[in-house]
């Protein structure tokens, strides 16, 4: 299309995309890497978010967008307008549902914050007292079980020293914070300037405890160096729920392709290349897991309120369906 509009002919050649098969062949355990890698996402949404408040992680799913930062072209500004639409839809309808967006680009930053570093580290302290109390309780609970003359389970808090339960005590307190958690990670050379976080604060969706939807602006690739994560990008992908990059300007689009190699559902648009191949050569592609936003003839807020419906829809499935989705992806 570039080359009729631009040079004034059709390309000769075209090559197909595609990406390397045999990095994602596990096909008979995906199922599994999807639980596994989301249980170490649910430690970081537990270590970003518990210390402020807290919500029922068998119902929460995890979105993600990711890609170079470009506002307009990959889609940001459209995804972030149906996530409002999608808050006050859940909120309104009063869906027992969270949803953590995860927003992962690359930007200039001086650092990760250090609110981040110090509520995942406390939560790592959290871990190490439980693990110790558990360890003691357990020791002592054999112990009294082989001399009681009952079969009566004892009251476990006798067998706690008050070293521990002090402990216990003053880490959680030490850990719990009156603020909403942060809305991005690292702290950026330009944040007065950044585009998403001027949209997250124009329209208030900041993390409040009463938001269905909640965001975490990540502007650094992940890799298994990070250390609030702490996995690869792979992994990632493979953890949460849907991908979601509607973009108005991409030529091919990799990273839907990704989350279908990866068994992971994801949206897409008619202005990316991968979009319009599924609409031309994939028959009933949402049963698939693949969905197409209009954007080529649509007025952003047409699009934005499309996008908001196929992700209420979403999340109106069934863990079953969820999970049949997957496996047809």
């Amino acid at each position: 299309y570039e080359a009729e509009h631009l040079l004034k002919r059709r390309a000769d050649v075209i090559l197909p995309n595609g990406l390397q098969l045999d990095n994602f062949m596990v096909l008979h355990e995906f199922q599994n890497l999807h639980s596994t890698h989301k249980a170490a996402i649910n430690q970081f949404v537990i270590s970003h978010f518990f210390h402020s408040y807290s919500f029922d992680l068998d119902k929460t799913i995890y979105f993600f967008t990711s890609g170079r930062y470009e506002y307009k072209n990959k889609g940001f500004d459209l995804t972030l307008e149906s996530l409002v639409h999608l808050n006050e839809q859940l909120k309104k309808e009063k869906i027992d549902v969270t949803v953590v967006m995860f927003f992962v680009t690359k930007r200039d930053f001086h650092s990760i914050k250090p609110e981040a570093m110090h509520n995942r580290a406390m939560m790592e302290e959290i871990r190490q007292v439980c693990d110790a109390i558990q360890k003691e309780v357990g020791v002592r609970l054999f112990n009294e079980s082989t001399k009681q003359k009952d079969n009566k389970l004892p009251e476990l808090n006798q067998f706690v020293d008050e070293y521990w339960k002090l402990r216990y005590r003053r880490t959680i307190q030490s850990w719990k914070s009156s603020r909403n958690p942060l809305m991005v990670t690292h702290t950026l050379v330009d944040e007065d300037k950044d585009e998403i976080l001027q949209f997250l604060r124009r329209r208030n969706l900041n993390n409040k405890a009463e938001d269905k939807v909640k965001i975490v602006y990540h502007p650094d690739f992940i890799s298994s160096t990070n250390p609030l994560f702490g996995m690869d990008y792979n992994e990632f992908v493979r953890g949460c729920n849907l991908g979601i990059f509607p973009s108005y300007y991409e030529p091919w689009g990799y990273t839907p392709l990704e989350c279908m190699a990866s068994g992971i559902p994801s949206i897409t648009s008619d202005l990316s290349g991968f979009g319009d191949y599924i609409l031309h050569h994939i028959q009933d592609h949402e049963k698939f897991g693949l969905f197409v936003i209009e954007r080529g003839k649509r007025t952003f807020d047409w699009s934005a309120n499309q996008l908001a419906e196929v992700m209420y829809k979403f999340l109106m499935q069934s863990m079953r369906e969820r999970i049949m989705q997957r496996n047809n992806v």
